[in-house]
């Protein structure tokens, strides 16, 4: 393993990976919410958006944001997670040198519970599993890894060829 000029930190490692379960106890708060009390969510935001984005947005745009608000939340959340979740993984991958191997674990963490979190929402009343939000949250949960990944192992080419 090459010369690092940052290594690894158990203080930014617990603080990405309480990040992440931070975000999981929300996922969690939010997919407990009955189909009656995420509706009314759904509607207050909805409404919100509507007052705020009216006037500097096409009806069209605004529409369309609207129509697919739920789908951005569920991309939003996971990408929040999956960003947590693969900084905390870069942390450790300073301790492995296993750099896309902890990344990949914490995608890998991200769609597991994903599908926990459909398999949980179908024991809601009026809520139901659905297969294309696991796919969704996989998704942004695979933006924001694969955001960290690149830049983790950029950044770490660079320190190294500083270092030949």
């Amino acid at each position: 393993m090459k010369p690092n000029n940052r290594s690894f930190s158990a203080v930014r490692f617990a603080v990405f990976l309480t990040l992440s379960v931070t975000v999981m106890a929300v996922i969690f708060v939010f997919s407990a919410q009955n189909g009656e009390q995420s509706s009314a969510a759904s509607g207050f935001v909805s409404n919100f958006l509507r007052r705020v984005l009216s006037p500097v947005m096409p009806d069209e745009a605004l529409d369309f944001v609207l129509k697919y608000m739920r789908k951005i939340a569920h991309i939003s959340i996971y990408f929040l997670l999956g960003l947590f979740a693969a900084l905390s993984a870069s942390e450790l991958s300073r301790k492995t040198g296993r750099l896309f191997l902890c990344v990949f674990i914490s995608w890998t963490v991200c769609m597991l519970y994903a599908v926990s979190d459909e398999f949980h929402q179908s024991f809601t009343a009026g809520r139901e599993a659905s297969f294309r939000d696991v796919l969704i949250d996989s998704a942004g949960a695979l933006i924001s890894v694969s955001l960290i990944g690149i830049i983790s192992f950029i950044k770490r080419k660079r320190v190294t060829k500083a270092w030949t």
